[in-house]
């Protein structure tokens, strides 16, 4: 949060744009460790440049080609929990922390590779 007082540095910082004030240093900082070097700690021209390059990936046509990957990895996850079900009686709890990080690797591994995940893994 900012706060202003002086309405000509008000009326100054309206000329500008949140890409080109940028992200405070100490958050790049704070950030660095948990998100790296990539477009979510970039400022200014790199992330302009970053935003670019990125973009038509998340365009609603390409999403819609992905959902299929999705459905087939998620069906495989989904019968994954059912066979331990009923391997234990119907009832089990299942920790399911490592199961979506799989997943995600799944689902990536199906877009950028044509292959699931467990299939690279061997």
């Amino acid at each position: 949060m900012l706060h202003v007082a002086q309405p000509e540095m008000v009326k100054d910082m309206g000329h500008w744009t949140p890409s080109e004030l940028g992200m405070p240093n100490y958050m790049m900082k704070s950030r660095k460790p948990l998100f790296g070097e990539g477009i979510l700690s970039a400022n200014g021209d790199l992330w302009a440049y970053e935003k670019k390059i990125l973009a038509p990936e998340f365009f609603v046509e390409k999403s819609k080609g992905m959902i299929g990957l999705i459905v087939d990895a998620t069906v495989a996850l989904l019968q994954e929990w059912d066979n331990i079900i009923d391997c234990t009686g119907g009832s089990k709890q299942i920790y399911v922390d490592g199961y979506l990080r799989n997943f995600s690797a799944d689902v990536i591994a199906r877009a950028c590779f044509r292959s699931s995940f467990t299939q690279g893994k061997c």
